[in-house]
């Protein structure tokens, strides 16, 4: 009967919580310290602890399935806000048509075959330049601007202010119609001549 009653009780609380009741309760009770009730009070604690290690077990499943789903969840929203980001920058850069004397000039040099490409930086202690560096090397050429080892106007990884207002463009690191911008696609090491190609559809 007692059996019974605690093994009911299981199904709705904790059965943690049923197991401490019942083993004060028994502790308590001399009835079950006879032969006829041993081994029924030995089966019943058993199912209790399986019951309580299933428990258990189902809230560390619980678990990793909510900090799984939480990870999952910011990765798409990270990735939708990226491509929003992207696409904006890329309409604003369509409102306004890049200096088509700077184009060309930036194209031709990068199909001259003049620069050797690098990548991470505008200019690198090897003197390879990105994308974007070459057309920083060529704004220094016609300003007599020095490089300060791998800077340009105070800028490593994207075009100056400067660049950008001579060349016409919105931002320091132009995207394509894809969303993707220019330095993502050097350092993915796409030639210069594609990406001159891109320069010359795109922007």
């Amino acid at each position: 009967m007692y059996c019974r009653l605690a093994l009911h009780s299981a199904l709705v609380i904790r059965p943690d919580i049923v197991t401490l009741i019942v083993r004060v309760t028994l502790a308590k009770s001399r009835l079950f310290t006879t032969p006829q009730f041993a081994f029924p009070l030995f089966r019943c604690g058993i199912l209790f602890n399986i019951r309580l290690e299933v428990w258990n077990a189902i809230n560390v499943v619980y678990l990793i399935v909510y900090y799984v789903n939480i990870a999952i969840f910011r990765h798409v929203i990270l990735q939708e806000l990226m491509w929003k980001t992207r696409r904006n920058a890329y309409q604003h850069q369509q409102e306004k048509s890049m200096n088509p004397e700077i184009k060309k000039e930036w194209v031709d040099a990068l199909r001259s075959g003049e620069y050797k490409q690098g990548s991470a930086c505008l200019k690198n202690s090897h003197n390879e330049f990105c994308c974007l560096g070459v057309l920083c090397n060529l704004f220094a050429k016609h300003f007599n601007t020095e490089w300060k080892g791998n800077r340009l106007l105070g800028k490593v990884n994207y075009l100056p202010q400067q660049v950008v207002d001579r060349a016409g463009v919105n931002n320091g690191d132009p995207y394509t119609t894809e969303g993707v911008s220019l330095s993502l696609l050097n350092d993915k090491n796409m030639p210069f001549k594609e990406i001159a190609d891109e320069i010359e559809q795109n922007l």
